[in-house]
């Protein structure tokens, strides 16, 4: 899958997206916390906080260690372009720009753009397979 901005060669602009990078961690002894994840809306470093102890089938208790994953935000191109979420503004600026993108892409009929890359929005699995199902279903039909 390609970006819809890199498709076309970003003629009209580079739509911003957020990534995040995954930092593992695996202590030694039995944490205290007793829930799977906490998100962090402040302005702490990461975002978001993963112990994988409370998770079924973790080793701790044969271990003794127990593993986290912190989730920490920054832009994709520090990240290898792994785009995860598209930049949104109070103004709506990158997406009138994406809407832009959306009218280029009308004129081709034989290209779909689906996920979070080609319709700028984020979306969570079950959404990008509908999609995913729907544009396949569409093709198909158009081929009889």
């Amino acid at each position: 899958a390609m970006p819809i901005d890199a498709y076309f060669g970003f003629v009209l602009g580079e739509l911003p997206y957020r990534s995040l990078r995954f930092h593992h961690e695996t202590v030694a002894g039995l944490p205290a916390q007793a829930w799977s994840v906490t998100n962090f809306t402040g302005v702490e470093k990461f975002t978001r906080e993963t112990a994988w102890h409370v998770l079924p089938h973790h080793v701790v208790q044969d271990t003794g260690r127990h593993t986290r994953t912190r989730e920490e935000p920054c832009d994709y191109r520090d990240n290898a372009m792994e785009r995860y979420y598209p930049v949104k503004t109070a103004d709506g600026r990158y997406t009138a720009l994406y809407e832009k993108y959306k009218a280029l892409a009308a004129a081709e009929p034989k290209v779909r753009f689906i996920g979070r890359c080609g319709t700028y929005q984020y979306l969570d699995m079950d959404q990008v397979i509908n999609q995913s199902l729907i544009s396949a279903r569409a093709w198909l039909a158009e081929r009889g």
